[in-house]
């Protein structure tokens, strides 16, 4: 039973041997690296170097774990795509979406000049709350004039400061709204913003799921927002809701180039592998002949009823859901 639901409902694909494998060593992985880490952390006061030299080496510790953990994957795609050629060598507030446990890690892997606002659990934790408190991560638990403070002496010592306007992560993939926290920041120090989407992450690791599963990731990055020109409004709450509906607009953008039927296909494919393997083979091969629907894709609109006379097994159906919610 738990290979195909968990505590908060049915998994989005269930979790097959490959998968398995993978989170187990992901897990090994991210214990054993926070573990070291946080070790190095205690150590460095003792190390004869200045303290900007042993912070940067911390942090790209944390780029390097990241990195191997994103990337031992080979399964999965990751799409990194920065038209402009952001170097993160001029400091900004970055702001992302937050689907997964992985968007941390996504951003960390960007850039060793980057620090996170956190809640008080990720301070207080045992396997790597020290490590975050000497790398300089902020925690934030209410008010951010308290730590505006701490985020001004990040930002002189070259670091970005990466925000989740959304608080907390999805539980239906779609953009939340946006707290004005980030853009009272950028206003009060004078500091772009810097949006990143990221999409994909929340197939890969849902929320309050512990098994990692195969797909595509993208990160892509978006141009540059200069508060002070007033294009996304004049006051904080002006522009959390102007920049979260700019944002959202190339959310939909990406997410509708990647999640094409092509793509979807093969969630419908792993819904079908423990209902026998006569059904699964059938699965495969009806998705193949009828390409995956891409044809009816094209011709029901985005928004429909729709209704299916002799649905079969619902594979029609569930593709078209799939692609876009306002289908019923």
């Amino acid at each position: 039973r738990w290979l195909v639901s968990y505590s908060g409902g049915l998994r989005n694909r269930p979790i097959n041997l490959v998968d398995f494998i993978f989170s187990m060593w992901a897990l090994f992985v991210f214990v054993s690296g926070s573990l070291i880490t946080s070790l190095l952390s205690l150590l460095m006061p003792f190390v004869p170097a200045s303290n900007s030299k042993k912070k940067l080496f911390i942090h790209r510790m944390f780029r390097a774990l990241t990195w191997f953990m994103i990337y031992m994957n080979f399964f999965s795609k990751k799409d990194i795509i920065n038209p402009d050629g952001e170097d993160f060598s001029k400091p900004s507030i970055i702001i992302a979406n937050h689907q997964s446990h992985v968007d941390l890690m996504m951003l960390m892997l960007l850039t060793p000049r980057i620090v996170i606002l956190t809640n008080s659990s990720n301070f207080s934790n045992p396997m790597y709350g020290k490590a975050l408190q000497y790398a300089g991560f902020i925690e934030v638990s209410g008010d951010y004039s308290s730590v505006i403070g701490q985020v001004r002496k990040q930002v002189e010592e070259g670091y970005s400061v990466a925000i989740f306007p959304e608080g907390h992560r999805t539980e239906t993939g779609e953009i939340m709204r946006f707290h004005k926290g980030a853009f009272y920041l950028a206003e009060e120090l004078n500091l772009d913003i810097l949006p990143i989407v990221l999409l994909g992450q929340r197939e890969c690791l849902k929320k309050s799921e512990l098994f990692l599963k195969r797909g595509r990731q993208i990160t892509r990055f978006l141009p540059r927002i200069k508060l002070s020109a007033g294009t996304f409004g004049q006051t904080p709450r002006e522009q959390a809701k102007q920049v979260r509906r700019y944002f959202s607009g190339e959310f939909l953008i990406s997410r509708d180039q990647l999640q094409s039927t092509d793509y979807l296909s093969d969630f419908i494919i792993k819904n079908y592998i423990y209902k026998g393997p006569i059904l699964e083979w059938y699965t495969r091969i009806k998705l193949r002949l009828e390409k995956n629907y891409a044809l009816f894709d094209q011709i029901i609109p985005q928004k429909a009823v729709i209704t299916d006379l002799g649905c079969g097994y619902g594979f029609l159906v569930y593709m078209l859901s799939m692609r876009s919610q306002q289908r019923k």
